[in-house]
């Protein structure tokens, strides 16, 4: 079976998740943001964008991580395991390179398999929620990777 293949991140990997529904000019700003904000990596399989993740620099020492899925990529356990491993090697060699004693992520509340993929990868979950934080009203947990 074919691999995935990983090749850094670029704004217009974002679009291809992107529905003409929302606000193009809005979405394309962010991906841009996230494409200049920090290392970032884009998984290939068959010419199509399966997965982009990154970290985003806030501040010396504190960063922001991210990921898009493919729509089906969870259901598709053979490429998730690989995904997961992936992120999970080189999540440690970018926070020790930017020397980051800090990491965040926000995880939609409603989706208890991103939650156990965060935590998979390191994460511990905060207290609280975040309520009405995406640009459609959906609740957020917030996980974080600290030094310890």
């Amino acid at each position: 079976m074919i691999e995935p293949v990983l090749v850094p991140f670029k704004a217009e990997h974002w679009m291809t998740f992107v529905h003409f529904a929302q606000p193009y000019q809005q979405e394309f700003r962010a991906a841009l943001h996230k494409e200049n904000g920090g290392p970032a990596f884009t998984a290939v399989l068959d010419n199509n964008v399966v997965a982009c993740a990154g970290i985003i620099i806030h501040h010396k020492g504190m960063g922001y991580a991210w990921s898009i899925f493919e729509k089906n990529l969870i259901e598709n356990k053979r490429l998730m395991v690989w995904v997961t491993r992936t992120v999970g090697r080189i999540l440690p060699d970018i926070k020790r390179s930017l020397a980051l004693h800090r990491i965040e992520m926000i995880v939609d509340a409603e989706e208890a398999k991103h939650h156990r993929w965060a935590e998979k990868l390191g994460f511990s979950q905060e207290n609280g929620r975040a309520r009405m934080f995406t640009p459609d009203k959906h609740d957020v947990l917030r996980y974080e990777m600290v030094d310890k």
